[in-house]
């Protein structure tokens, strides 16, 4: 079975640059940080899971996301603003699927920090990244499909719109909807 993704990418963690931000690992550095975006409704609106309701209930994910980018099955970036070091949201990728160079990506803003740019800036550095130095083939990403603005990201991005599942998500008593954008590297803008 082929392996299309390259371990050395994972190991150090890989620590990314933009002009205005840093892109550093996942960790509980930012447990705080991260409890107040998941309790935000706004934050939430479109991540089809519940607000946690202790923020020990955050650090459990930081962890597992930890224990993920350990074992090179995920990387996840804190996005820290330079002028001031404040933690403005997270970007990653997991899901990877070593055998097809498959891996999904997620991203979140503070609403503090929204229309920024900020994303769009993080991407321009991230998707170079996924395809020639963690050997990936293919980047998806899933939206609710009334996330405008996540669609909008990514479509400036290169993403193109591939498929409107139709009731494949169930979540708090309702099957939704969901939109996938796929990325190559061909597609990159």
């Amino acid at each position: 079975m082929p392996e299309h993704i390259i371990k050395s990418a994972f190991h150090p963690f890989p620590e990314l640059e933009t002009e205005r931000l840093f892109l550093t690992r996942m960790d509980l550095r930012f447990l705080e940080e991260k409890f107040i975006q998941r309790t935000n409704k706004e934050v939430m609106k479109y991540i089809d899971r519940p607000l946690p309701a202790v923020v020990d209930e955050v650090k459990e994910k930081i962890e597992e996301g930890m224990a993920s980018m350990d074992a090179g099955r995920a990387l996840l970036w804190a996005i820290i603003r330079k002028e001031d070091k404040q933690y403005l949201g997270d970007v990653g990728y997991w899901r990877i699927d070593e055998e097809h160079g498959f891996g999904e990506i997620g991203y979140s803003l503070h609403p503090d920090h929204w229309r920024k740019g900020y994303m769009s800036e993080a991407f321009s550095v991230l998707l170079p990244y996924a395809f020639q130095k963690m050997g990936l083939h293919r980047i998806e990403a899933n939206v609710n499909v009334d996330n405008v603005a996540s669609s909008t990201l990514l479509m400036r991005a290169g993403f193109q719109k591939e498929a409107h599942f139709r009731e494949n998500y169930y979540y708090n008593g309702q099957f939704l909807d969901s939109h996938i954008y796929g990325l190559l590297e061909k597609d990159l803008i």
